[in-house]
């Protein structure tokens, strides 16, 4: 699957870790990303600095940095950013014509009141 992609970006295979190193053609040694999960009683800073000093060529990353790079990933490597910018300001025109539909009707709908108010002396600032 070399050098495919697509709208979400890169696809995922979840299987089993032999299984995957058989069909990505990893070394045992080799990884793309291992989860870790420390015990209540272990800091995670701690546990993360001391896996940074064993393994300095690994990025070590904790579930809150993840998530931060996974969504900057998610909304600027792929199309998911750009859909949600052309719903959201798709949303923001239609319903401002909407809305300036329904100001312009209801005012053409009563201007012979508004006249009757501006003819009795009523100010602009009703």
């Amino acid at each position: 699957m070399q050098g495919f992609a697509s709208f979400l970006g890169s696809p995922y295979i979840f299987t089993s870790y032999e299984d995957a190193a058989k069909y990505s053609k990893l070394g045992p040694e080799e990884a793309v990303y291992l989860i870790l999960r420390v015990s209540n009683f272990d800091d995670i800073t701690s546990v993360k600095n001391r896996l940074k000093a064993r393994l300095p060529e690994v990025d070590v990353w904790t579930q809150d940095e993840f998530g931060r790079r996974s969504k900057l990933y998610w909304i600027s490597q792929t199309g998911a950013g750009a859909a949600i910018l052309t719903a959201a300001v798709l949303a923001f025109l239609i319903g401002l014509v909407v809305v300036s539909q329904t100001i312009y009707a209801t005012t053409m709908e009563h201007l012979d009141e508004f006249a009757t108010l501006k003819a009795l002396g009523a100010s602009k600032d009703l």
